[in-house]
């Protein structure tokens, strides 16, 4: 009889519930939109509704299945990083969780920089608004009487965990990015908090547990909710970025993992760190041995969203960016352009990145003869090379590899991955998987459950490669020429940009 694991995936788009058999494959799936509260530079979740949702979409993917519930073997959970979601003594919100692109702390952290304020020898990453320090110490700020009535802080993932257990926990991924665990002994640490006044903060952290522990059964009353059996078991769960890592096989240091999205996410597990001010973030990886640094802005497939809703009136019937036609008209066209004819130079920053803190996007070299699909081509070449620019952050750290794993929509592209091998100069691979990160969330399931002794044993049986790509060294080199170019608008400008 079959036996499956299911997975939720909690984005700060969608939140999704996948059911995976045992061999990894996708046997039913469903999603609900997170419901994020944007006001001015805030941004925030309703915790109680997003369980709502959430054991709404786990019941409809049940349901749908057709499977017996007693079949899943267990359930995890991955979940975006950053932000906070706090709990009093009863295991209720004390108010809306903060999620990770909040903007209130920006000022905070500003102020600390000029000070010389840090905890980045402790924990190897560099504050960013997000994270659970700033965020604590604004909440104690301006929130005390909250701040005070705060028994357990955790992170998005950990929050439906939770629900479906009714025990408070966080794994070494979510907590080691959040900034809170000390990287060199890997233990939390009270004296990440010390200087910034909040050393307090120290004793509202969850306890701490491999990806792979069972942290809990699914509760009778989240049985009712869910569809999912009383008593099935229920793992730790794992960060997101670290999950699409382990759901494309990436799991030692042979390859890279690339995420092609809203985000540019460049990654790679390693057997040690090397601290530097390039490195966005090296953090724990699943095993809690490992390390993973992470190289990430928001450069990549978010530009081609933009430029299709603004740029392509003509062939697109209004803002239809979810018609995959629509790339195949585009891919059709722009593909017959050379490497070396299309001489337009694309800067992805529509949204602010540590790659060029300064500049806006923009559109360089364009000619009386250009029209929409030289730009639309310049736009493709343009996100490519902004993930180039993060990958040789991660090389700098002596993380070098020959090969990546790509996921994201941009890797269902044959011509996308072959500009990526080209420009990347790097062996491309892709996975019939999906949703990568839910996948790795069931990789650890699978182990925990005994079915696996490790992750590699796992990947083995549960990630299925597709597709290779291998660089063109001519076409690698014209691209070589116009990153050069790119880099040098990007030194020119950065500094003055207003």
């Amino acid at each position: 009889m079959d036996k499956f694991f299911l997975s939720v995936d909690y984005g700060l788009t969608n939140t999704k519930a996948v059911l995976f058999s045992a061999d990894g494959r996708e046997a039913a799936s469903g999603s609900a939109v997170t419901p994020v509260i944007n006001e001015q530079d805030r941004a925030e979740i309703d915790m109680k509704e997003q369980w709502r949702n959430t054991a709404r979409v786990i019941r409809k993917v049940i349901e749908e299945s057709g499977i017996d519930p007693s079949d899943i073997l267990a359930s995890g959970c991955s979940g975006h990083g950053g932000g906070l979601y706090p709990v009093d003594k009863n295991l209720q919100p004390v108010r809306r969780a903060i999620l990770s692109m909040d903007g209130r702390t920006e000022k905070i952290i500003a102020a600390w920089k000029a000070d010389a304020l840090t905890n980045y020898e402790k924990t190897c990453i560099h504050m960013w608004n997000g994270q659970m320090v700033p965020l604590m110490y604004w909440l104690k700020l301006n929130e005390y009487h909250i701040y005070t009535n705060i028994y357990k802080v955790l992170m998005a993932k950990d929050w439906i965990t939770l629900k479906l257990t009714g025990n408070v926990s966080t794994d070494y991924t979510d907590a080691s990015i959040a900034g809170v665990i000390n990287i060199e002994n890997r233990r939390y640490d009270r004296e990440i908090f010390t200087p910034f006044g909040i050393e307090d903060a120290y004793d509202k952290l969850p306890g701490l547990y491999k990806s792979t522990d069972i942290v809990g059964q699914v509760t009778g009353s989240a049985a009712a909710e869910t569809g999912l059996c009383e008593g099935t078991p229920v793992t730790a769960g794992i960060f997101d970025c670290a999950a699409c890592a382990l759901g494309g096989g990436v799991h030692d240091n042979t390859r890279y993992s690339i995420t092609a999205g809203t985000w540019s996410i460049n990654s790679g597990v390693d057997d040690r760190y090397v601290p530097g001010k390039d490195i966005l973030s090296w953090s724990l990886f699943a095993d809690e041995r490992s390390y993973f640094a992470v190289e990430s802005s928001a450069t990549s497939a978010v530009n081609l969203e933009w430029s299709i809703n603004n740029l392509l009136s003509g062939i697109s019937s209004g803002r239809n960016f979810k018609d995959a036609g629509i790339y195949r008209k585009i891919e059709k066209i722009i593909s017959k352009f050379d490497a070396d004819e299309v001489d337009i130079v694309y800067l992805p920053f529509i949204y602010k990145s540590k790659l060029a803190r300064n500049i806006d996007g923009s559109f360089f070299g364009i000619k009386a003869f250009h029209d929409k699909f030289h730009l639309l081509r310049a736009v493709y070449e343009g996100i490519v090379f902004a993930h180039r620019m993060h990958l040789e952050n991660l090389r700098n750290a002596s993380m070098d590899k020959n090969s990546a794993v790509l996921s994201g929509g941009v890797s269902r592209s044959a011509f996308w991955c072959q500009m990526f091998a080209d420009i990347l100069d790097l062996e491309i691979i892709t996975t019939e998987a999906s949703e990568p990160g839910a996948l790795g969330a069931a990789i650890c399931s699978a182990v925990a459950a005994g079915c696996f002794e490790d992750f590699g044993s796992a990947i083995k049986a549960m990630v299925r490669e597709k597709g290779r790509f291998y660089p063109d060294k001519a076409r690698h080199s014209v691209y070589s020429e116009k990153y050069r170019k790119f880099l040098r608008l990007i030194n020119l400008f950065d500094k003055g940009w207003s």
